[in-house]
């Protein structure tokens, strides 16, 4: 990623077309780099800006460039959380139509002092991405079961069911293994040919039978 190094207030995001010679506008950064949240003092993403941490971002209000030291924190019992100066203060408590303050989404816990972005604390726990809940610190997280329930709209639902068989025979360390698959299997289904006694194509969902 390349980035100009102009003095100018107003940012410019371009994509070059290597094939056309040609550079594209970009008006979404999110929609175009499929990502909530870009940086824009260092380019990177994350899932939520209040989460993101950087050289190039203060750590307290989330501006950039960082806010200097004054030489004394500025506590704030609301958020339970200290500030670099008065500027620093201020910009923190600023929202706006479609986000809330820093004060309001950042916080500071009162009893384990871990710096919170949820609603659904839980001290001396973390908050998993991929089942959505806290857990304990070493939780090993495995794909969580369906609802036992239909979704509003079954008939647009596609049921797909596989098989792995593996070697393990490639070495991942001392004690460990990779599953290394070798046969996979594929079989789907759809409402329209749920039915269906053969597996052959459906006119819905395409070929029902895969094997790999």
């Amino acid at each position: 990623m390349f980035e100009g190094r102009v003095e100018y207030v107003k940012r410019l995001n371009l994509l070059y077309d290597a094939v056309e010679r040609h550079y594209h506008v970009i008006t979404n950064l999110t929609g175009a780099m499929a990502k909530r949240y870009v940086c824009k003092a260092c380019n990177k993403s994350c899932r939520r800006d209040i989460t993101h941490a950087c050289d190039m971002t203060c750590s307290d209000c989330m501006t950039n460039p960082p806010c200097a030291f004054s030489g004394n924190r500025f506590p704030y019992n609301e958020c339970n959380r200290h500030f670099r100066s008065r500027s620093c203060f201020a910009n923190h408590k600023q929202s706006t139509a479609k986000k809330k303050s820093v004060c309001e989404r950042k916080r500071c816990c009162a009893t384990c002092g871990a710096v919170v972005s949820r609603e659904n604390h839980e001290c001396n726990k973390r908050y998993c991405q991929n089942c959505g809940q806290n857990r304990e610190t070493g939780h090993l997280c495995y794909m969580r079961p369906l609802k036992d329930e239909l979704p509003s709209n079954s008939s647009k639902v596609l049921y797909v069911f596989y098989y792995f068989e593996t070697t393990q025979n490639t070495s991942y360390s001392d004690k460990a293994t990779l599953h290394v698959p070798d046969l996979v299997c594929v079989q789907q289904f759809c409402s329209q040919c749920e039915d269906a006694d053969d597996y052959g194509e459906c006119v819905r969902c395409g070929q029902r039978k895969h094997t790999f």
